[in-house]
């Protein structure tokens, strides 16, 4: 099914040909279409061309890939509600509008995905735009070489319990920012409150800079870091011959 005109997805004037898409169907959005049903797909494919667009209507609509054959691709702009994958492929290369991911797949962006208040991260995240964000959770793999910020500035709240790349180029802008992961800097972050928890390994290799940061685990520094309050360690911390740290308040070590 092709997009003939602006319409409501269970409209069949929308298509063409005539009818209305269902789960399975090869689906490409050229036009407006309001999503006025969820749609949940374990095989066939959605696909929104740049200059058409897919927007939920006022009560709100959610996806659900949960296929090997399931697939959605955004090039235009896509306006939903929640998105769960849980099998398939999703990539986005416009600007997709979502509330609530929870993610089990290669989720691959290099547009823009905007308006996130929370996300579940237990597949893999590879982001090459923007990604506007409240809260996070990630539990797998996330690769960041574009941006990663709020909402408005910062991420509110984020918990890196697997691995995190933050690429050269790559920007992090988060408060309340913990890793107990594996968590590697070779760009940019920006943090206000940041701790290196108990299992994190965090490596820093560019620039972080920060209002205060706590290591329990493993933190090891060979580029810059510049703090505008406080720095604690409680257990391993290198600061390689490289590496150069600037604090404005206060430094304390409790351990090495």
């Amino acid at each position: 099914y092709t997009s003939a005109q602006n319409g409501d997805w269970m409209d069949f004037m929308t298509w063409s040909p005539l009818g209305v898409p269902i789960p399975g169907d090869v689906v490409i959005i050229n036009h407006n279409v309001v999503m006025d049903t969820v749609l949940a797909y374990s095989s066939g494919s959605v696909t929104v061309n740049v200059g058409g667009s897919l927007v939920n209507d006022s009560f709100g609509r959610d996806i659900w890939l949960y296929g090997a054959g399931a697939s959605f691709t955004n090039n235009g702009t896509t306006t939903m509600r929640n998105m769960l994958l849980t099998d398939g492929s999703f990539s986005n290369f416009g600007d997709f509008n979502i509330k609530v991911i929870s993610n089990n797949i290669i989720l691959n962006n290099t547009g823009n995905i905007i308006g996130v208040d929370s996300l579940l991260n237990l597949g893999t995240l590879n982001n090459d735009g923007t990604i506007n964000i409240m809260t996070f959770f990630n539990n797998n793999t996330i690769n960041n070489y574009g941006t990663i910020q709020g909402l408005t500035t910062v991420v509110d709240s984020m918990w890196n319990e697997g691995t995190f790349l933050n690429d050269a180029g790559a920007l992090l802008k988060a408060d309340s920012a913990t890793n107990n992961g594996l968590f590697t800097n070779n760009g940019t972050i920006e943090y206000l409150q940041f701790t290196n928890y108990v299992n994190g390994i965090f490596t820093n290799n560019n620039s972080l800079s920060f209002d205060d940061i706590t290591n329990l685990g493993d933190f090891t520094n060979t580029g810059t870091m510049v703090g505008s309050h406080n720095m604690w360690n409680v257990e391993d911390f290198d600061n390689t011959s490289s590496g150069q740290i600037t604090l404005t308040t206060s430094f304390l070590n409790a351990d090495s």
